[in-house]
């Protein structure tokens, strides 16, 4: 657009309408637009824009301090600038986000080469992926720290001269902290700590032990930067090059100095970390000659513990305090990370517990006690494969994920996963045995992240989701449907039985149909090589039991009340008696809410819980509640569906309309957070559908869900019918 002064003058006073007075007019902000070069305005109004979907305040300010944000940043840095800005607002407030906005201009001969975590932290987030084990998400925060589900990083960084050098070091901090969750910093072996605790609890045992639990961790934060920067070394040589040549710069900032009027303790921690960077120890060439072992190949956890012994005399007997300066580190969080990283592992054992269960009976493994483990690899670095007389068993690649995952973490597979008892009768897999929910959950409820497609970004941890118990009707509803729907559901038992089984190959077989090529090929090298040849040549048919787990998402919203409301329920009575008959895994969930942090579901059939009395009770007392978020729910729903172990994850909503919440979350909002979270699940493995109500779906539907993601129920009345023959169809 062809901005005219005029024109911009009227376009502000509408759009900043709600914040202007008769003393206060769009003037000064027009000015302060106008005197900006053309590239830069056009960018600074594109982004005002976004600025004031949010809050016309902030965009206000945002126009008055955006000529010292390009001073300073420059016209490409605009974007991050007011992205760290909108999210102080989301995590603090306005006022903070404004004066946080407001020193845009404040200290530009200490920022230079100052670079900003936002631009970087997707392509960080990949980079640490790639290294192997869970994604850890990278917020902002007081850091560099992590509390075992995330890494914590500082929003900017300005340590060294140079905006690559500072680029590098926060690469190497993120590399850091991803090796202190995957190198066992807090998971010490028996003999450190109490050993009446797990690997997870000693850490804190052990520090606590020291008359000074501070001064300890921050020993013990030093011995491990020692260890596994060495291995990172080792591991990643480019990056750690290039990450001590960054060092090698901090020597020339304040770090580097010779600080010889500091007490004594805190001298021989500034001279600590200048040996750190690359520089002299001085004065505290003892302490680094005790640490320097540490950076061998075969040093572990437990001789980074016994450097800490040696070397906590040296300080604690000098007077002063002082804290390991570490520039790119900040303090341990033992406690913390220790309550994540049990989670996770429950987490990981219940997945592995239940996949290793379906494997011994899909492959006919009799007794399941056959199955053992064995190393594929050799050490120091094994890895192991399952085997069963001997012979390797074929595992999906998510199954592999999984061993691999566990062994990495407890050096071994636990015995009772490699027996059918493992998986008990009543056992849940989305429930450890503490009976707290598994990862995601942060006190009484999960927190998710919601998109805000105006920003293009995420607004981090916005949605608390609570499972709350599901109501249940003292009345016959159910058993009233089921004597008024008979017919129907008789008839569609009898089609859902029908698709019960599937068919399959089994390759290896001693006997059979047909013969496993193969296998043949492999039975004549091993004779010609003189290796006695594997009897197993031929391959059979067998018809298996389908491998299928779904999650309904039933809107409960005020809108469904009445007639809808009737026959959701008649829909979910018939719909279950038809999957019983199929033998799938099934789930049901309601969902309602009143603004983000209400986002409301009822768990009215988990997965873990059979079809009965108490579940035909529940769907009985469905009743319409508040709004309708719906990628929070979504977000939830995946997070249960992944909790089980299917080949096949489908998500089913039912719904009568868009999105829509008592606050901003309506229109294009609340559509494209709900596509956004639709593209999750499909990230995730999961196959979303959606049955709408809705006359005016397909304005919507196709951009949100997909075009052969949904369907339209003309005639509500056809929805107990409808329901049961799309599910039908999704999983044949």
């Amino acid at each position: 657009m062809h901005w005219t002064r005029a024109k911009l003058d009227d376009h502000l006073s509408r759009r900043l309408e709600p914040v202007l007075s008769s003393r206060r007019t769009a003037a000064v902000a027009v000015e302060a637009v106008w005197r900006l070069s053309i590239p830069a305005r056009g960018a600074a109004l594109d982004l005002f824009e976004i600025a004031a979907a949010a809050n016309e305040e902030i965009a206000f300010q945002f126009l008055l301090h955006v000529q010292a944000a390009v001073d300073r940043r420059g016209i490409q840095g605009l974007q991050g600038w007011l992205l760290e800005i909108l999210d102080r607002y989301d995590r603090d407030g306005m006022y903070p986000a404004i004066a946080y906005l407001r020193t845009v201009g404040e200290g530009e001969a200490t920022a230079v080469g100052e670079v900003a975590l936002a631009p970087l932290a997707g392509r960080l987030e990949t980079f640490l992926a790639a290294l192997g084990g869970e994604r850890h998400a990278i917020i902002a925060g007081v850091g560099p720290t992590t509390d075992g589900d995330h890494l914590i990083l500082p929003e900017r960084f300005h340590l060294a001269p140079t905006a690559e050098d500072n680029r590098t070091l926060y690469r190497w901090a993120a590399t850091l902290l991803w090796a202190q969750l995957h190198r066992a910093t807090f998971r010490l072996p028996s003999g450190w700590g109490d050993s009446a605790v797990d690997d997870l609890g000693r850490l804190d045992h052990f520090l606590s032990s020291f008359a000074d639990p501070p001064l300890a961790a921050h020993l013990y934060l030093l011995a491990e930067t020692v260890r596994l920067e060495a291995a990172l070394g080792r591991e990643l040589p480019g990056l750690a090059r290039a990450a001590a040549a960054a060092k090698g710069a901090l020597l020339a900032t304040d770090l580097g100095r010779d600080h010889a009027l500091l007490p004594p303790r805190a001298r021989l921690c500034a001279s600590l970390t200048r040996w750190l960077l690359g520089g002299n120890p001085g004065e505290a060439a003892t302490v680094a000659h005790l640490l320097t072992p540490l950076a061998t190949d075969s040093a572990t956890v437990a001789a980074s513990c016994a450097a800490v012994t040696a070397c906590y005399p040296h300080l604690a007997r000098l007077p002063g305090d002082g804290a390991m300066a570490l520039p790119y580190l900040a303090a341990l969080q033992p406690k913390r990370v220790a309550e994540a990283l049990r989670r996770q592992r429950q987490q990981r054992l219940a997945r592995l517990r239940v996949a290793i269960a379906h494997l011994a009976a899909e492959q006919s493994i009799h007794p399941p006690e056959k199955l053992a483990m064995r190393a594929r690899t050799p050490s120091p670095s094994p890895t192991y494969e399952l085997v069963a007389e001997g012979r390797p068993v074929e595992l999906s690649a998510e199954v592999e994920g999984q061993l691999q995952a566990v062994v990495a973490d407890l050096g071994t597979l636990p015995p009772e996963l490699l027996a059918a008892g493992g998986w008990a009768p009543g056992y849940d897999p989305a429930t450890p045995a503490g009976g707290e929910p598994v990862a995601g959950a942060a006190g009484d409820g999960f927190f998710y992240d919601e998109w805000d497609h105006r920003r293009h970004a995420y607004h981090k941890g916005w949605c608390t989701v609570r499972e709350k118990a599901p109501a249940a009707s003292p009345e016959p509803v159910a058993a009233r449907i089921l004597a008024g729907h008979r017919g129907v559901v008789r008839a569609l038992r009898a089609r859902f039985e029908r698709l019960r089984t599937e068919e399959r190959t089994l390759r290896r077989r001693h006997d059979g149909t047909d013969i496993d090529l193969d296998a043949v090929v492999e039975a004549i090298a091993d004779a010609r090589a003189g290796v006695e040849p594997d009897n197993r040549l031929f391959t059979r048919l067998q018809r298996d039991e389908r491998n299928i787990a779904v999650c309904f998402l039933v809107d409960m919203s005020g809108s469904t009340k009445g007639w809808i409301n009737r026959l959701q329920k008649e829909s979910l009575v018939v719909l279950c008696e038809a999957i019983e008959a199929a033998g799938d895994r099934y789930a049901i969930y309601g969902f309602s809410g009143m603004t983000r942090l209400r986002c409301d579901l009822y768990p009215i059939k988990p997965f873990s819980e059979p079809y009965g009395e108490v579940v035909r009770a529940r769907i009985g007392a469905i009743e319409p509640q508040d709004y309708t978020r719906m990628g929070a729910a979504i977000r939830h729903a995946c997070f249960r569906l992944g909790e089980v172990e299917a080949r096949t994850r489908l998500l089913i909503a039912l719904t009568d309309g868009k999105p829509d919440d008592w606050d901003h979350y309506r229109g294009t909002y609340g559509i494209e957070d709900t596509r956004q979270a639709l593209i999750e699940a499909r990230r995730q493995g999961v196959h979303p559908f959606c049955i709408t109500l809705d006359r005016d779906a397909a304005d919507y539907l196709a951009h949100m869900v997909g075009p052969a993601s949904y369907c339209y129920v003309e005639d509500v009345r056809t929805l107990p019918r409808k329901i049961p023959e799309v599910y039908r169809r999704l999983t044949r």
